[in-house]
């Protein structure tokens, strides 16, 4: 495998001047499996505030009926601070995860136990401990599914998923939007006379929400990804299609530093085996930049897909070309033009699935899923903490390192702070704000300035809730980010 010198630094500065080649990729720093002696699985995990992670899946080893919502707390090392279940006597689900602004958690799933309906989108909100705040179900009499939620800006909640109660067909789409309470703002339903599931949401920098999933109303092929533009009250902006003549879905959608938006899924209709990982990076209207497969010669599944602060993008999900197993974990980083820069698999001799990924303040990346190599049941929830980057050695083309200051002081701040940078050319940059999940909290400043050496007071952090946050300065050749705690 070709490998190549490259200065990579989370908080730090690189300027490229060749395209990259692909690398052996980061080193395993630690994995850990949770669960019983039945069957457990990991859906979606994020990094807290103090660093250490929460993960929401399923557990059928522990609770009050034959599957319910599982939620695990652990230190920044994965060891475990406490778990919780939630839900009733039947099947309960937990699908995603978000730490709160305010503290505690919210987790997005899917309810047998309680409701109106045979399934109901469950919403669970709890403290910091995992002691349950309040929970709220939303559906009709048939079947409703949450898949995906995120804490807004106005501090409630939105949740996508799928519903056959209502809507035009089958299935349509199902967006709901409640308050900090979880009380119902407005919902809303997308879809034609078929199949038409969400899978991600997020709300964008400039309001409304972005949500995938994946249609069989539209489209060219059985099933194509679906994209859908909503402004603040869900109504549609536009949607958009991708794929080709056999089955596509997207299953991870999140909107890009530039405005534009990237998704991950994974395509029948192009790539080199039976299935393979598609990540589609767009504009900001949705038309394709670029479309991009990974894979062998089998079957090979994208589920979850981040922006990286340092540029490029990382994608989880499962592989069965390649790996020790049946099918292994499958973690692939690539370039901001969708250019593999590393790929790596994780598992042991039987099944094992990456769900979801996320870049860690510190550096590297969390990645949740379930393992049957490992763990003491019959699936358990699987955890793997990898570093920022592994051995890399030049070969031919070299990666200059020319380095541009950022500075940002006090840090932890309590709500002011000043920022220093310098630029080392007359340059067209951006200064922005991000959380911790990559979403665009603000823009500090766009435009032309001249080399030297600048200061920003900024005393606008007041209205912004404690956590973790970066500040990334870019230019056309330079990029540089630095990590920020806001404390209240």
């Amino acid at each position: 495998m070709r490998k190549f010198l490259r200065v990579w630094a989370f908080v730090g500065t690189q300027f490229i001047v060749s395209a990259p080649a692909i690398t052996q990729g980061p080193d395993t720093l630690w994995t850990k499996t949770y669960g019983g002696t039945s069957w457990d699985y990991g859906y979606s995990v994020q990094e807290c505030a103090d660093e250490g992670f929460i993960i929401a899946g399923v557990t059928g080893s522990f609770g009050a009926g034959s599957g319910n919502v599982y939620l695990i707390r652990t230190d920044t090392d994965g060891d475990t601070l406490w778990t919780k279940t939630y839900g009733g006597t039947y099947y309960d689900r937990g699908y995603s995860v978000q730490e709160c602004d305010e503290g505690g958690f919210i987790i997005a799933g899917v309810t047998g136990s309680f409701g109106a309906g045979g399934n109901d989108v469950y919403l669970i909100r709890t403290n910091a401990d995992g002691d349950t705040l309040w929970t709220k179900t939303y559906g009709g009499t048939d079947s409703d599914w949450g898949y995906s939620v995120q804490e807004c800006a106005d501090s409630g909640f939105i949740i996508a998923g799928y519903t056959s109660s209502f809507g035009a067909g089958s299935y349509d789409v199902y967006l709901i939007r409640t308050n900090a309470d979880g009380d119902t703002l407005w919902t809303k339903t997308y879809g034609g006379t078929d199949w038409d599931l969400g899978e991600s949401v997020q709300e964008c920098a400039e309001g409304g929400f972005i949500i995938t999933g994946w249609t069989y109303s539209f489209g060219a092929g059985d099933d194509d990804v679906y994209l859908i533009r909503t402004n603040a009250d869900g109504d549609t902006l536009w949607t958009r299609t991708y794929g080709g003549i056999y089955y596509d879905h997207g299953e991870s959608v999140q909107e890009c530093a530039d405005s534009g938006f990237v998704i991950a899924g994974y395509t029948k209709s192009f790539g080199a085996g039976n299935v393979d990982v598609y990540l589609i990076r767009t504009n900001a209207d949705g038309d394709t930049l670029w479309t991009r497969t990974y894979g062998g010669t089998s079957y090979d599944y994208g589920y979850s897909v981040q922006e990286c602060v340092e540029g490029g993008f990382i994608i989880a999900g499962g592989t069965s070309s390649f790996g020790a197993g049946d099918s292994n974990v499958y973690l692939i980083k690539t370039d901001a033009d969708g250019d593999t820069l590393w790929t790596k698999t994780y598992g042991g001799t039987s099944d094992d699935w990456g769900e979801f990924v996320q870049e860690c303040a510190g550096g590297g990346f969390i990645i949740a899923g379930w393992t049957s190599s490992f763990g003491a049941g019959e699936n358990d929830v699987y955890l793997i903490r990898i570093s920022e980057t592994g051995v890399e050695e030049e070969t031919g083309n070299r990666h200059k390192a020319i380095g541009i200051s950022l500075e940002v002081y006090p840090n932890p701040s309590f709500g002011n702070a000043v920022i220093k940078y310098g630029l080392p050319e007359r340059a067209n940059m951006t200064l922005r704000l991000y959380d911790i999940s990559g979403r665009l909290v603000k823009s500090l400043y766009s435009g032309i300035q001249e080399k030297g050496y600048y200061t920003i007071n900024v005393g606008a952090y007041h209205d912004t809730p404690a956590g973790i946050y970066f500040i990334k300065l870019e230019t056309n050749n330079y990029k540089a980010t630095k990590k920020l705690t806001i404390l209240k």
